[in-house]
């Protein structure tokens, strides 16, 4: 008994120092800073055929960039290359319709690929490291094996027919930019910061998006898409677009800070938003033509504008209960009946001007009965109706009336 629990014991040690000596041995294989043999050595190798690769079909690692253009065939195969101390870069090769490099584990810099017009698959499966991923104008890739990658700092993804992206990436990106994937239906990262630029415009009309752990970002722009969760959002470190999504709902509980200008237009589904938590835009602040929201305010807490503030719609009430300073002109249009342009150019409201006007038009559905108020910091106020437009075409002629008159005497 105490002969077979022995055994089992060292059976246990044994297997456990081969697999730590495994990881190891596989982690300094691929992560080693050993220089590759002289024959793998470059600046660069062109292939445009698959005899090219005979110059480094014998190296598991190379250090130089590898430029894959004009490549004649429907199959482009890496069968032993493990890591690339540089760029792949694939090009501008019509035929090409897969690529399998399943053996590819590293590429130091950049993996490129870009106006592959028929290239449908791309087999990928042990990446582990890339800088930059960078996949554009690829319209028939439908299939990617990325499941493994997870250090990467900058991904784009564009023109593409992939249908879901997700998985992928660490906790920083420096630009997280997709676009323009047709078919594109789910985004999902949690990357925690996009330090240079977020971008998703352009997809799915249905596209769902899942950046729960974000939580700063720089020049984010969202559009086209149906469901957005960015609910640890604190702050944007630039400025933040929000246009034409089909989202019922805006939300950014979380966000308090915005250091450029804030736009948000044509989200026609959109009932209701959640920015409650905004206390200072540094820029200015755009907010038109979203069809179903008839009440803008839900900048609860929003303390000072950088710059110019813009309301326009079937607005039919807004109300800023905290805002102190604006330090542009406010510009207010909406067509609902209902709307008081009082409130604005005799309220509060017009002491928060540090410098422009405010002007505000109601539009009626009648038309030529349409009035708008315009005033300024110091709370003068003009009104401007049909009556003052013919009083002051009267007043007009009978001056002219008068010139005529003087000049024949």
């Amino acid at each position: 008994m105490m002969i077979g629990f022995l055994l089992l014991s060292f059976l246990i040690m044994a297997t456990h120092a081969i697999a730590k000596d495994t990881t190891l041995s596989l982690s300094s294989r691929y992560n080693s800073t050993e220089e590759p043999p002289k024959s793998c050595i470059f600046d660069k190798i062109v292939i445009k055929k698959a005899a090219d690769f005979s110059a480094i079909g014998h190296c598991e690692s190379v250090r130089g960039n590898i430029e894959v253009t004009e490549f004649a065939e429907s199959i482009l195969r890496f069968d032993h290359l493990s890591k690339i101390e540089g760029s792949l870069t694939i090009k501008d090769s019509d035929q090409l319709t897969r690529v399998d490099a399943y053996s590819l584990r590293v590429i130091t810099e950049t993996f490129k690929m870009e106006k592959l017009q028929s290239l449908g698959l791309v087999e990928t499966p042990n990446l582990a490291t890339v800088k930059t991923l960078d996949w554009q104008i690829l319209p028939l890739l439908s299939q990617a094996a990325l499941d493994n990658l997870k250090d990467v700092q900058s991904i784009t993804i564009s023109d593409t027919s992939l249908e879901t992206v997700a998985g992928f990436a660490g906790d920083k990106l420096y630009d997280l930019d997709i676009n323009n994937n047709r078919f594109m239906e789910s985004i999902q990262f949690d990357v925690e910061e996009v330090s240079n630029m977020l971008q998703i415009t352009g997809n799915a009309n249905n596209v769902e998006v899942n950046l729960g752990n974000l939580e700063k970002a720089r020049n984010m722009s969202v559009s086209n898409v149906r469901d957005l969760n960015v609910t640890n959002l604190n702050k944007v470190e630039g400025s933040m677009t929000v246009v034409e999504n089909t989202f019922t709902k805006v939300s950014f509980p979380a966000l308090t800070r915005i250091d450029g200008s804030f736009r948000m237009a044509d989200n026609n589904a959109a009932k209701e938003a959640v920015l409650g938590a905004v206390v200072e835009i540094g820029g200015g602040v755009s907010i038109v033509n979203n069809t179903a929201l008839e009440n803008i305010s839900f900048f609860s807490s929003l303390q000072s504008i950088g710059g110019a503030l813009e309301l326009k719609g079937d607005i039919h009430e807004s109300e800023w209960k905290s805002l102190k300073m604006v330090k542009g002109s406010i510009s207010l249009q909406s067509t609902n009946s209902a709307f008081d342009c009082g409130k604005w150019t005799d309220g509060p409201i017009r002491d928060t001007l540090r410098g422009g006007e405010i002007e505000c038009t109601v539009s009626r559905s009648e038309g030529p009965r349409s009035t708008s108020a315009s005033g300024s910091s110091s709370g003068q106020k003009t009104e401007h109706s049909s009556e003052s437009t013919k009083k002051s075409i009267c007043e007009w002629l009978m001056a002219t009336l008068v010139l005529v008159f003087s000049l024949v005497i």
